[in-house]
């Protein structure tokens, strides 16, 4: 399993270069409180691509994310588990001048490090992550972001147990 997590951390990295088509490109911080007392921590990379709809005052875009994602138990305990995360969305955003509102929603896979956290049976190691956003960019160029984001995993009914997981929180991202 040391083998395979380590495979997929080389990918996620060589797969974070600005792609063809790339409209723009983030790094985003996201913590937030889980499922039973524990809390969460994300550090993703996010590509924006061009919008597939737009108007004078709004833009429907595409965006690719991936990522690293870790949740604990609040208060230690030892129950952690560690997963890479690959998902595709579409994002929402008003123009304004000084600031852009914006409303997101992504699905896509994630391998986990653990089956079981705080007693709830994920079924497997592989999962699913969605997550809805709703958020402001702001700033010099809108470069700055600050978001509000409601995340579960599940396996989709893969395995015969799918608890799940859900955590809601708080994100900052950099466009560069």
């Amino acid at each position: 399993m040391k083998k395979l997590f380590l495979g997929m951390i080389i990918l996620v990295c060589l797969g974070t270069g600005k792609a063809a088509g790339a409209w723009d490109s983030s790094f985003n911080l996201a913590a937030g409180a889980g499922t039973a007392d524990s809390f969460t921590v994300d550090l993703q990379f996010r590509q924006d691509y061009a919008p597939w709809v737009s108007g004078q005052s709004y833009a429907l875009n595409p965006f690719t994310l991936e990522g690293l994602t870790y949740w604990r138990k609040d208060g230690g305990g030892g129950e952690e588990v560690a997963g890479l995360l690959a998902s595709a969305g579409l994002e929402l955003s008003y123009f304004g001048d000084y600031f852009r509102p914006y409303v997101s929603v992504n699905a896509g896979p994630s391998l986990i490090s653990e089956k079981t956290f705080l007693g709830r049976d994920l079924g497997g190691h592989f999962v699913f992550n969605t997550r809805a956003m709703i958020g402001l960019r702001f700033g010099q160029g809108f470069r700055h972001n600050l978001g509000v984001h409601a995340t579960h995993y599940s396996n989709a009914h893969l395995y015969d147990d799918n608890d799940g997981f859900n955590s809601l929180g708080l994100s900052y991202g950099f466009s560069f």
